[in-house]
């Protein structure tokens, strides 16, 4: 398993002499998204779920690269 580190990638930029090159940060996009149980998306709770209960959502991410803003770097 390969950990990414952003330390690492600047420091090859540097070697190489780009400095033109923009800064990017790591993001993460949305692949997937699911509530359960199927009926919360909808708008309806289960009959046999109080309104104390919690839906559960699960989500798959996927990072991306994108530009970094000055507020964030």
């Amino acid at each position: 398993q390969q950990i990414w580190s952003s330390d690492d990638e600047n420091k090859d930029k540097e070697q190489d002499g780009s400095n033109d090159v923009q800064e990017q940060t790591i993001g993460f996009s949305v692949k997937n998204a699911v509530l359960f149980p199927p009926e919360v998306e909808k708008g309806r709770w289960p009959d046999d779920y109080s309104l104390s209960d919690h839906a559960r959502l699960t989500v798959v991410f996927s990072p991306i690269r994108m530009p970094c803003s000055q507020m964030i770097c």
